[in-house]
């Protein structure tokens, strides 16, 4: 199913399965808040820079996350082994 998605005034065909529709939207409005919010507090007016610096944000955040969720699996892989040597003991 495709949707029409808006960000910064131009509007994008995206194809998503049956569902998706409300998180893009949600996503979307998130990005025009976010970037809304760099325009009002930084001497940033092209677009173009303004999605950049979004997108790096974003870019960062995502990274910082898996590197959390790949610390939490290395935890609990760790635990497991040294549950199993346990009862190897």
């Amino acid at each position: 199913m495709s949707v029409q998605i808006t960000i910064a005034g131009r509007s994008y065909p995206i194809n998503v399965k049956p569902g998706e529709e409300k998180a893009l939207s949600r996503i979307a409005a998130e990005i025009e808040s976010h970037m809304q919010f760099l325009r009002d507090n930084y001497a940033i007016k092209d677009n173009q820079d303004i999605l950049a610096m979004t997108l790096l944000e974003y870019a960062n955040r995502l990274e910082t996350n898996k590197q959390e969720a790949g610390a939490e699996i290395s935890v609990q892989m760790l635990s497991e082994v040294d549950a199993l040597l346990d009862t190897l003991k």
